[in-house]
């Protein structure tokens, strides 16, 4: 009969052979599911998994040593090779075990911290009987995520869901936002078409967003990035696009050693954000900021195409583009091991290029391309790229990590240079670029950024770093003691071929011609920031919106619907909200302010619960408990639904706003300074009709202002609005100096 198989012997393989080969095993079991793609940092893995598979080496489990022993021995003869996996398996098993402990764990420890950060109480509520519970949520935080800062991104899994609000609370707000700015028969329609809506078709539409929320983290971001931008047909120059300038002591006066510090300082933190060296904001401390934006910043690009655009990052890309009097060079930073390339080769390079270009401009224009409306310049990149010239150069471009413009034209004061990077002057701005940094030539420099990626709060961060990092020595110039360029001559001129389509730019200088024209821009820097509000225990921010305000009412005798932004990045994926200043408090401070009969004290009192209501407003809108974003999201499915009738309240355009307004936060850093890091920056009215405002309080008593207007409004006028807004201030700070 059949005898069964002998017990194999074992082999007199070394036990040293046989443990090397194990931990081979044991280590790439640990590393598993690790890598950039799988959104983990890998290290706390690679420690678990290793300390599992030595624990299961060590202390191998019986039942799985008693299946390779009973059952594997049946069918493998190899000594050697059983002996292996006597070891292996358990530590296998083990760094497996282990592995999934900690994900698990992880993702426990994830959505504990989610729920606590998804507690508004500890932004709202600052009252004394909440304060205990304030320290404990604090602590609590603390202790789940560690005192260290984790980087750019460590972050993204801790940041709770984008709320949806209900469909009442909404609803009931609107109401309280219009009622000011409507007589009694016109708020008595919308109120009528509200109630119809909150009754029908509204309840079916907040079933829809309550499902999507339920299946995202954030509802919105998608439609908001995809509507309000990418599907805009409108032009970016002005109409989307905003820029920042410098307003600050400068630290050199050579244009060659700014563009050079400038640049190198701006891939270095490109590099460090990719790894995750870059520290994240983080409110009071504790409470992080989203950093999903921060992937945009990597050669970020807007494709434009006939009906909506597309958004590109290139972060394998090592190369920037330089424009010198309309001329495109192709200039690498990064060498082949993606190392950024000393500062002095980047100055060398830069040099070159102002001596390649000469003292000949390209009249061309070919950068006013991008400023035209989408689907014409959609049509003509599509043609244009059909040569092999202009598609190489046009890719070149876009996937380049930013764009500089050494121009060559000076500027008299800080408008006109923030006018030449705002609406730019049709060969120094590629639109569609994520980054454009112009230097101008006595070495103050500014910037033109895509909107549709990023809002300001991002693009301020890196810009601040860069600020605070920069160095040159007591002459002005870089310090650089790193090797000569022996290729510097490799800079790269990109070429064009525009036969037969030299219609394309004589059509897109047309255009660009006029909406420089049309571009009503003021800078205004004022003495007044945050010490008189504060002395009078009231919001700067909501200071400078009454201001406005009466700006306003003192321009026109009438109050419009007005925006402010709030940054919702507390939230995963969060942008803005939307603040509406105007309230019955306002409306009666403005209209009583110039009023001899009024005492002050009564304008005090409407003055400050007109500012506590705004900051309340901010406040909540910050938390994602405003309404306008979820106006947006009903409006956007009511389009899709095609709502017969179309609800009147947000019919035409409902968010039409005259007056359309922005603080952009500074000292973002520990080394921010006002006279280091100085800044302005602004955009373009939102209606033809209105304004655009952005201000900064960088200071005890400092605002700079940015206040852009189209000229071809006979009632809009900038510089009109500036002075307004100068003798508001005035005589705000009168009221409460006064005895």
């Amino acid at each position: 009969g059949l005898r069964p198989r002998p017990r194999p012997q074992p082999h007199p393989l070394s036990k040293k052979g046989i443990d090397l080969l194990a931990s081979f095993c044991l280590l790439s079991a640990a590393s598993k599911g690790m890598g950039p793609k799988t959104g983990i940092r890998g290290y706390p893995y690679l420690i678990a998994g290793t300390t599992g598979a030595i624990a299961g080496y060590l202390l191998p489990y019986k039942p799985l040593v008693g299946y390779v022993d009973g059952v594997l021995s049946d069918y493998i003869a190899d000594g050697a090779l059983l002996s292996v996996l006597q070891r292996v398996i358990p530590s296998i098993f083990g760094a497996s075990a282990a592995v999934l402990v900690l994900g698990a764990s992880r993702r426990v420890r994830a959505h504990v911290v989610r729920l606590l950060l998804a507690w508004d109480g500890w932004f709202l509520d600052r009252s004394k009987e909440n304060r205990k519970w304030i320290m404990l949520w604090g602590s609590a935080l603390r202790l789940l995520m560690g005192t260290k800062n984790r980087g750019l991104g460590g972050y993204q899994d801790f940041l709770p869901s984008y709320p949806l609000p209900s469909l009442e609370e909404t609803l009931y707000h609107y109401l309280e936002s219009v009622r000011p700015l409507l007589s009694i028969e016109e708020f008595r329609e919308i109120h009528e078409s509200v109630e119809d809506f909150k009754a029908n078709d509204g309840k079916r539409l907040q079933r829809y967003l309550k499902l999507k929320s339920l299946t995202s983290r954030n509802w919105l971001c998608d439609w908001w990035v995809e509507h309000v931008y990418l599907r805009n047909r409108g032009p970016l120059a002005v109409n989307s696009n905003y820029y920042a300038m410098d307003a600050c002591l400068q630290k050199t006066n050579h244009q060659v050693d700014k563009a050079a510090e400038y640049i190198w300082q701006m891939i270095r933190f490109l590099l460090k954000a990719s790894k995750g060296k870059i520290e994240n904001i983080l409110n009071q401390g504790v409470v992080p900021f989203d950093s999903y934006y921060y992937n945009h910043l990597f050669g970020g690009c807007r494709i434009p195409h006939e009906e909506c655009d597309e958004l590109k990052s290139h972060p394998n890309s090592r190369h920037i583009t330089v424009l010198r009097k309309g001329k495109y060079f192709k200039v690498e930073v990064l060498d082949n091991r993606g190392e950024l390339i000393p500062v002095r080769q980047i100055k060398e390079k830069i040099q070159y290029i102002m001596n390649l270009a000469g003292d000949l401009e390209d009249e061309r224009l070919i950068a006013g391309l991008t400023a035209q409306e989408r689907t014409i310049w959609a049509e003509q990149r599509k043609v244009l790229m059909r040569k092999a010239v202009n598609k190489e150069t046009i890719e070149a471009i876009e996937s380049s990590l930013l764009i500089v413009y050494l121009e060559n034209e000076p500027a008299n004061d800080i408008t006109q240079r923030s006018s030449v990077c705002m609406v730019g002057r049709g060969n120094n701005i590629w639109f569609d670029k994520v980054i454009n940094i112009i230097i101008f030539p006595d070495a103050h420099m500014g910037h033109n950024i895509e909107h549709s990626c990023m809002d300001a709060t991002v693009f301020e961060h890196m810009m601040e770093v860069a600020f605070t990092s920069e160095h040159y020595n007591d002459d002005g110039f870089v310090v650089d003691n790193g090797e000569p360029d022996l290729h510097v001559d490799q800079v790269k001129q990109l070429q064009w071929d525009f036969d037969g389509h030299h219609d394309f730019l004589e059509k897109s200088k047309e255009f660009y011609e006029k909406s420089r024209a049309d571009s009503d821009l003021v800078v205004y820097k004022a003495p007044y920031g945050k010490r008189v509000p504060k002395e009078c225990k009231l919001s700067p921010d909501g200071w400078i919106q009454m201001a406005m305000q009466l700006t306003w009412y003192r321009m026109h005798k009438t109050f419009v619907l007005t925006y402010e932004a709030a940054t919702t990045r507390m939230f995963y994926k969060g942008r803005t909200e939307t603040i509406r200043p105007v309230s019955e408090f306002s409306c009666q401070f403005a209209r009583c302010f110039d009023d001899p009969l009024v005492s002050p004290e009564e304008k005090k009192d409407l003055l400050s619960k007109a500012i506590h209501l705004q900051e309340m407003y901010k406040f909540k809108a910050m938390r994602g408990q405003a309404f306008d974003r979820h106006l947006f999201g009903l409006y956007l499915l009511a389009k899709y639904f095609k709502l017969d009738p179309f609800p009147k309240f947000l019919g035409g355009n409902p968010f039409a706003y005259r007056l359309s307004t922005s603080q952009t936060p500074v000292r973002v850093t520990k080394e921010w300074s006002e006279e280091i890091t100085g800044e302005v920056g602004g955009f373009g009215t939102v209606l033809q009709e209105g304004y655009g405002v952005s201000y900064i309080i960088s200071g005890e008593d400092s605002l700079n202002c940015s206040i852009h207007s189209s000229k071809s409004f006979a009632e809009t006028d900038s510089q009109k609005f500036a002075e307004t807004l100068n003798e508001s201030l005035h005589d705000m700070k009168a009221l409460f100096k006064s005895p």
